[in-house]
Parts: structure tokens; sequence; C-alpha cells
């Protein structure tokens, strides 16, 4: 499910991806940014996972990143479980 980050409220929008300047209909945060890309990982030093994107300095705001992918959810679950799948069956050997 696509949602906003900030309060929760499903993105209603045409297509696979939101347009650049549209915001949520309910806090009037902008979806495309940062902190709402499929991307993101805080874990890394950039923050993205992409090694060839220009730094941004503040993630909730708009930005105009062109491999921008909405998080979806319920994909970054599924992701994540076969990531500590992979994990744990390299742990066994």
């Amino acid at each position: 499910m696509k949602k906003c980050y900030h309060c929760g409220t499903s993105w209603e929008g045409f297509g696979a991806q939101p347009r650049e300047r549209e915001r949520c209909s309910v806090c009037r945060r902008h979806f495309h940014c940062c902190v709402n890309c499929h991307h993101l990982d805080t874990t890394l030093r950039s923050a993205c996972r992409l090694k060839h994107t220009a730094y941004v300095g503040n993630r909730e705001t708009l930005n105009y990143c062109e491999e921008f992918k909405m998080l979806d959810s319920n994909l970054r679950a599924s992701e994540d479980r076969v990531s500590l799948a992979k994990s744990r069956w390299e742990q066994l050997f």
C-alpha cells in the first residue's frame, strides 16, 4: 500500500507514481520526497540505496530525483522477509 510517510493517508492517485508536486490531501506534505521513497535506507551514509543519486539535505521536502519510487509497505515487508531469510541461510553454512 502506498501512503503518506507523515500521516499514513493512502495515496489515491493515478499511475504507478505520484506526480512531482503532488501533495497529501490531509497533511499537505509532498509525496515525492526521500522519506517516501523505496530506495531510502537510513543505515547508509548517503541514506539512499542507489549510489549515483545526488545528495538531498532535507529528506522530507520535495525533490526532483528521477530514480524516485514511492514506498509500497507491502513490497518493503516482503523484501525484508526475503533479506532476513537469505541472511539466516548464509549463517547456516
